[in-house]
């Protein structure tokens, strides 16, 4: 992305050309995910900001000029589209203040050990209870938080500063 701010064209990158001047640490995340090749184009907006950036990986066949001007004719249409979209997304939903989640003092014991990583049975013998009791206040805790599984609500809880 920086040599194409630098020179506004497509960038085509295959292993084994120009490998000296790419820094060896993104080299070997590209090795990594094996993504074969990257075929890259942008737009700027009016304020010579970067507006958006397109990159492509894996493509099946060697890269050559042609890549290039596919690259120049299609961008401006993809980021006339991505523009679009976004301004026709749903603005992101905010979650609620820590206020309108009743999370009892016994659930917030039980949050605090499901993020340590204990199991309903290890809480429930920690706490002195039964593993059904941790199970039912497990299950209240996921639909007072609306969320589906035990790692959501600790991150959402902690989001909330339902727990600490």
């Amino acid at each position: 992305m920086a040599r194409w701010c630098k020179e506004q064209k497509p960038q085509l990158f295959e292993p084994g050309k120009l490998d000296s001047a790419v820094d060896s640490r993104w080299l070997g995340i590209f090795h990594q995910y094996d993504l074969r090749n990257i075929a890259a184009h942008g737009m700027h907006d009016l304020n010579s900001n970067v507006a958006s950036y397109f990159s492509f990986s894996r493509i099946p066949e060697a890269l050559t000029a042609r890549h290039s001007h596919l690259l120049e004719l299609l961008v401006s249409h993809m980021h006339v589209a991505l523009v679009r979209a976004l301004a026709q997304a749903e603005p992101m939903q905010h979650p609620k203040p820590a206020a309108h989640v009743a999370i009892t003092q016994h659930e917030s014991v039980v949050l605090h050990w499901i993020r340590e990583g204990k199991t309903n049975g290890e809480i429930a013998q920690i706490l002195g209870r039964s593993e059904h009791t941790i199970k039912n206040q497990v299950r209240a805790i996921l639909l007072k938080l609306r969320v589906n599984n035990r790692t959501h609500a600790v991150s959402k809880a902690l989001m909330l500063g339902v727990v600490s």
